[in-house]
């Protein structure tokens, strides 16, 4: 949007085959930027590699380099896979806050 979020391209070979997207938010509670990871995706076909894990890995390490918080991520409820899939590289429910939302 006016170049604020941050992209990261897994590739193998010379082919793209996954990326994540980081939009950055402002923490006034914590006075400190947390990270909204909005988008992971990896095609069908490099899926089973690990290829997922190491985006969000290299999501994780640029938090830190940012000194960021945290790195929020939304858990579609109807998705559970995804909940155990953070769970194991780190995520957990956050303890303080429980986000509602507002749509139109």
């Amino acid at each position: 949007m006016h170049g604020e979020s941050v992209i990261f391209l897994a590739k193998l070979g010379e082919q793209a085959v996954g990326f994540t997207q980081l939009y950055p938010l402002w923490s006034s509670w914590y006075c400190r930027r947390i990270w909204f990871l909005s988008d992971l995706y990896v095609s069908e076909t490099a899926r089973k590699r690990g290829i997922g894990a190491r985006l969000v890995e290299r999501a994780v390490e640029h938090a830190r380099e940012t000194n960021a918080v945290s790195i929020m991520v939304e858990l579609p409820r109807r998705e559970p896979h995804l909940t155990e899939f953070y769970a194991r590289l780190g995520f957990h429910r956050d303890d303080v806050f429980e986000l509602a939302r507002y749509t139109r």
